[in-house]
């Protein structure tokens, strides 16, 4: 026994003594069936208990709500008024704990819930939409956020715990990330049909050195990747026309302003009927894409299907020739 009563000693017994005084799941189960059944023998036989453990629950049940619950004293066992008064309350309990333990096997299956997913704005386009309309066909129950933003925006993202992962390059990681690569993204030229470079099959870097450039502004991992491209080659370049939607882009080279430095993610399902897209040669600038995570996170059930379904998509677009696999 202590040698001082303190004032966390006092909490500390009052919380166990609140503990004690609750009602059981069990007892409360116990209590619906012989409510149900007005016996306590064809109770014990519908959940599978004695008579005798029926009575002991019930008794204790008692004891903690102070008060009589049911009227032994005719061959019918009846509710009390008190009994009467708490039966609705009780069924709402053992119902919502039903729900609770569905949802938790759910969650545990990961069939449930939500995820958080940080993507480009490139993938958010294209390969997002086919995933995540894969994975509702299977789970519709399951809640997508989706946050659209430039690497270093992801980035801090996912290390602040605001998504579960990333969908993004791997130009830009930082200590304490995990990233697997699914898939190189190519740079290509996105020019008029007409274009003295449109008739070549693969442009050179040195080829665009003296033409009109549309780049996406600094801060991006598209750009890192052009810049990369042309300093590589020993050549400094300053873009005619720098702007944040690669849609923005296609549009500029559309026009004739110059040309657009895009992925192959964006230039894809290209609909422009006057543009070509030339890849770079030597697959000059080309990006890894791939998952992004949190170094020690815990990888929950519904994140894990959600990531296999992801290499899967990607495999089968590889098989395609749609995507260029991690090589």
């Amino acid at each position: 026994m202590p040698k001082y009563i303190t004032n966390e000693l006092v909490a500390s017994l009052i919380s166990r003594i609140e503990l004690m005084a609750e009602p059981t799941l069990k007892q409360i189960r116990m209590f619906l069936a012989v409510a149900r059944h007005r016996s306590f023998r064809v109770a014990g036989d519908r959940v599978s208990a004695s008579q005798s453990s029926i009575s002991i629950q019930i008794k204790q049940l008692e004891d903690r709500v102070g008060l009589a619950l049911f009227d032994r004293t005719t061959r019918v066992v009846k509710l009390t008024p008190a009994g009467s008064e708490l039966l609705a309350d009780f069924e709402r309990l053992a119902a919502m704990a039903d729900e609770v333990r569905v949802k938790c096997a759910q969650l545990a299956a990961g069939r449930t819930g939500q995820l958080r997913i940080g993507v480009l704005p490139s993938i958010a386009e294209h390969l997002l939409p086919e995933v995540i309309a894969e994975f509702s066909r299977e789970l519709p129950g399951v809640h997508f956020e989706i946050f659209e933003a430039v690497e270093q925006e992801l980035i801090a993202a996912v290390k602040v715990g605001r998504c579960d992962l990333g969908l993004t390059s791997a130009r830009m990681l930082e200590r304490g990330m995990t990233f697997e690569g699914l898939f190189s993204d190519d740079l290509f030229a996105v020019m008029l049909s007409s274009h003295p470079l449109a008739s070549l099959d693969e442009i050179p870097i040195a080829a665009l050195a003296e033409r009109p450039l549309i780049l996406t502004k600094w801060g991006t991992s598209l750009r890192l990747a052009a810049s990369q491209a042309f300093e590589d080659e020993g050549i400094a370049i300053v873009p005619a026309y720098e702007v944040t939607n690669m849609a923005t882009a296609l549009g500029f080279a559309a026009k004739g302003l110059g040309v657009a430095l895009l992925p192959a993610s964006a230039v894809r399902n290209m609909q422009n009927v006057a543009t070509v897209a030339r890849p770079l040669r030597g697959q000059a600038g080309s990006r890894m894409m791939g998952i992004l995570q949190l170094e020690g996170a815990v990888s929950y059930p519904l994140q894990q299907r959600f990531i296999a379904l992801l290499r899967s998509v990607v495999a089968t677009a590889a098989s395609r020739q749609v995507l260029a696999p991690e090589s």
